[in-house]
């Protein structure tokens, strides 16, 4: 049997409008999961802010932190002897206060967020054995730190950092602290 002319055409014709059917219908499955896409992103976004932060980069930041403070190389310390009258002395010998600076940027490293001691008046009464420590830079402003135990206080940013017992060794050698 055969079919004419017409019915082919006409049969050509449903199929062409099936597939061009299904192609829309496709096209708006996939425009309508773009803004449900959007919206679960920015859902995570909004309600999960802290997720996703990366280490390296928290601790690059708190390095050029650390640099600003700094405002170049220190020059000297000065080392005061809190809860104990008059009890104050300068640090110049360079290669004590290259030491100490490298000892202060390794614990800023490892510092954690902000929390000062149960009393952060800082007054000089019932403070012995801790000690307020000062670096001077060549310029920039001085950069303190609140030495409590085996506990340091940077008193600008308010970190602390806890100090292992070799850099708690190395930090009396420096400040010519009894052991």
């Amino acid at each position: 049997m055969m079919r004419s002319f017409e019915e082919r055409k006409a049969e050509i014709f449903r199929r062409s409008e099936k597939r061009i059917r299904e192609q829309r219908h496709r096209r708006r499955i996939l425009l309508s999961c773009v803004p449900l896409f959007l919206c679960v992103l920015l859902a995570a976004i909004f309600v999960l802010p802290g997720r996703g932060t990366n280490e390296s980069a928290d601790r690059e930041s708190q390095r050029a932190e650390a640099a600003e403070n700094a405002s170049g190389p220190i020059a000297s310390v000065h080392v005061e002897a809190l809860g104990q009258a008059g009890a104050s002395w300068e640090i110049g010998d360079e290669k004590a206060v290259r030491a100490l600076s490298r000892l202060f940027e390794s614990a800023q490293e490892r510092s954690e967020e902000p929390s000062f001691p149960p009393d952060s008046s800082l007054a000089q009464a019932d403070r012995i054995g801790d000690f307020r420590i000062t670096c001077v830079p060549e310029s920039g402003e001085p950069v303190s730190c609140l030495l409590e135990n085996e506990t340091l206080y940077f008193e600008g940013s308010g970190k602390t950092a806890v100090l292992t017992v070799e850099e708690q060794a190395e930090l009396a050698r420096i400040l010519q602290l009894p052991q």
